[in-house]
């Protein structure tokens, strides 16, 4: 059996094989599969649950026009009671976060004004709706987590 000596690699070459090696598998690493991930964690839930929703001015500014400048003009003074309310129930459950009471004060609101069949109020009725429809568009899809 003949004896071969072992031959010491160049010092520059192996530097740069380990170098190579390293970065591969660095960067190999984020690409491996992993398993599913569970849904959020608890205290990841309860934080978001917590979080308000970020209501743009406007969105508060048309509310608020419609419970003092529109709500007022409505003819049926029961309906801008109930209407008026549901509207500042919207801005503080909007204000809080409280998605499932925003929908509930929203379906109220829009079932008021399509309750309330005047003609003559039909314009002022139309703004409502778009003061809801800018509310409305805050909320999360119905599928999406609720925020409470």
């Amino acid at each position: 059996m003949a004896h071969h000596p072992i031959v010491p690699a160049r010092p520059s070459v192996s530097i740069a094989v380990c170098s190579a090696v390293a970065l591969s598998l660095a960067a190999c690493g984020r690409d491996a599969p992993t398993a599913p991930t569970s849904g959020p964690s608890a205290s990841t839930v309860s934080q978001v649950a917590a979080t308000p929703l970020i209501v743009p001015a406007g969105v508060g500014e048309a509310l608020d026009d419609a419970s003092t400048r529109l709500i007022p003009s409505l003819g049926d003074a029961t309906a801008r009671a109930l209407l008026n309310g549901y509207l500042n129930d919207l801005s503080t459950y909007l204000a809080a976060g409280d998605v499932d009471n925003a929908r509930r004060s929203l379906m109220r609101a829009r079932k008021a004004i399509g309750s309330h069949a005047s003609a003559a109020e039909k314009a002022d009725l139309a703004a409502i709706e778009l003061a809801l429809a800018q509310a409305e568009a805050l909320l999360p899809a119905e599928d999406a987590p609720v925020q409470k």
